[in-house]
């Protein structure tokens, strides 16, 4: 991974493996930062917007208090990041259903957190419907 950064520092894969190992290390700033980095070169990188977004989670949960505004503010910052990583993932015209629907997931989610309850239920409404369309016989307990 550094090599390739040494050879190219707008390397994509490198930088979201970077930014892997920092969220291992706790370094959640620093993890951030190497996502960013990837989605600067490629703006539509749904796997970086969607990185990003846990490492700022990892951050917020590590170092605010939940009543505080900032939490608060962070948490939209995050939901912004996902809706983004959702919007990526359907320009890409990917497949990968699980991904999705994980995306989706998260987005319920955090607008859950962030009291928007209509826009969570409507997001998990709509990763059980991307889920189950793919998979209408897969049972249900494995999507839960």
């Amino acid at each position: 991974m550094e090599e390739a950064l040494i050879i190219d520092e707008t390397h994509v894969p490198a930088l979201v493996l970077k930014g892997k190992i920092e969220i291992e290390k706790k370094y959640y700033v620093n993890a951030s930062d190497s996502f960013e980095a990837a989605i600067g070169s490629d703006l539509d990188n749904w796997r970086a917007h969607l990185w990003n977004a846990y490492a700022k989670y990892l951050k917020v949960e590590y170092s605010l208090n939940i009543n505080d505004k900032k939490y608060q503010e962070e948490i939209a910052a995050i939901i912004r990041e996902l809706e983004r990583a959702n919007e990526s993932f359907k320009k890409s015209g990917k497949k990968e259903v699980g991904a999705r629907a994980n995306i989706l997931y998260y987005l319920g989610y955090f607008y859950y957190k962030n009291k928007a309850l209509f826009a969570a239920k409507e997001k998990l409404a709509l990763r059980y419907f991307v889920w189950v369309t793919q998979y209408p016989y897969y049972p249900l307990e494995q999507i839960t």
